[in-house]
């Protein structure tokens, strides 16, 4: 898959920063990640235990990481295994509107950062979210100036 990805970036920061970040997160091994949440389960944050806490800290560390490194918001970020959007929520509102990517495996992981989204009041940023368990990243139709896999592969 990795050599999959690379050959649809052709941007080598791209090689660069993808999946580094996961070294500074920490990855909550034993944590139930079931299909579609309730509106219940989604006010009390469950979809948050599933990345393992420390939601707005650790969704800071990769925004910060990829501006350190030149992301601007005229650039078009791809997100792989975008999750729940614990990063993605800082992406959009960094970015200009639709220049943000995700795409992810599990659905019910998009459907509760579709949720985030709306909490956010972000909506106005046009996000682009793919459910793909084949990570198809070519289905979104662009080519992207930088991209991002968090813990994509522990």
């Amino acid at each position: 898959m990795r050599e999959r990805l690379e050959q649809l970036i052709d941007d080598r920061r791209v090689k660069r920063v993808t999946n580094l970040v996961s070294r500074f997160l920490g990855v909550r091994k034993g944590v139930e990640k079931p299909g579609i949440l309730t509106e219940i389960e989604l006010r009390t944050g469950r979809h948050r235990q599933w990345v393992g806490g420390d939601w707005e800290r650790k969704g800071k560390i990769q925004i910060d990481f990829l501006r350190q490194r030149g992301l601007m918001p005229h650039h078009r970020l791809l997100d792989v295994g975008c999750g729940v959007l614990r990063g993605g929520l800082h992406f959009m509102e960094y970015l200009d509107s639709g220049n943000y990517y995700g795409i992810e495996a599990r659905k019910g992981h998009i459907e509760a950062g579709r949720w985030e989204i709306e909490q956010a009041r972000l909506g106005h940023k046009n996000p682009h979210l793919l459910v793909n368990d084949a990570f198809e990243v070519e289905r979104f139709g662009t080519t992207f100036d930088y991209a991002i896999a968090v813990s994509l592969f522990t």
